[in-house]
């Protein structure tokens, strides 16, 4: 089958938020909480993991709550101030310009998804928030996925998704889609049947010794 589109994961794939902001951040919100004392090894699970909640609660603190202080702190303008885009996101340009059409499946919240993408020098052919869908369809569901794909008139298996982290692999696993991990070297994910790339240069390699991704020359 040929490739048709690329499914991408925003945040800690095409951006990334300086590490000294997040943790500042989450610890900030916990002792607004009474929760003085975490384990380190907790915020890079919250950070980057898909059991927020479960971390949270183990904190002693309810999620609810500890979200809402959450977003009152973590504002786009004070975002933007720790945001950065890898280096070989320009490079998305080649894909573009391979025939590949592209696409973006974020959890990020609108105000902050909103500002990340301004900084990203490529149009995408479709762009899914996931909290505009119901709101119990976060990943790993795939809702955000297929509705990706419906946009860009590709099917599953036309299509290859690149994240990050284990949340975007069992999301990648319930839409059906192949999945690539994108290691920038942030954090340990533990995707041992994932294949893996360490950059834009290398999925390009990757893909571009696959047949069926030549043959859109």
């Amino acid at each position: 089958m040929i490739l048709k589109g690329l499914v991408f994961d925003l945040d800690g794939t095409l951006t990334s938020t300086r590490a000294d902001y997040w943790r500042s951040l989450v610890k900030t919100v916990a002792r607004t909480h009474g929760c003085s004392e975490m384990s380190e090894e907790d915020l890079p699970k919250f950070w980057f993991g898909h059991k927020r909640d479960e971390i949270i609660s183990s904190w002693g603190i309810p999620p609810k709550d500890f979200w809402k202080v959450f977003r009152e702190l973590d504002s786009a303008a004070e975002r933007e101030k720790h945001v950065f885009v890898f280096e070989d996101v320009s490079f998305l340009k080649n894909f573009k310009r391979k025939g590949l059409k592209l696409g973006v499946v974020t959890q990020a919240p609108s105000r902050i998804a909103g500002m990340e993408l301004k900084k990203i020098p490529v149009e995408f052919d479709s762009i899914v928030l996931m909290d505009s869908l119901d709101r119990y369809r976060f990943k790993p569901d795939p809702a955000g996925v297929h509705r990706c794909l419906r946009e860009l008139g590709i099917g599953v298996e036309e299509a290859v998704y690149v994240g990050n982290s284990e949340e975007d692999y069992l999301t990648s696993k319930n839409a059906g889609i192949r999945f690539i991990l994108l290691d920038r070297g942030e954090h340990e994910a533990s995707c041992v049947e994932a294949e893996k790339v360490k950059s834009l240069y290398e999925l390009w390699g990757l893909l571009n010794s696959e047949k069926g991704f030549m043959q859109r020359d």
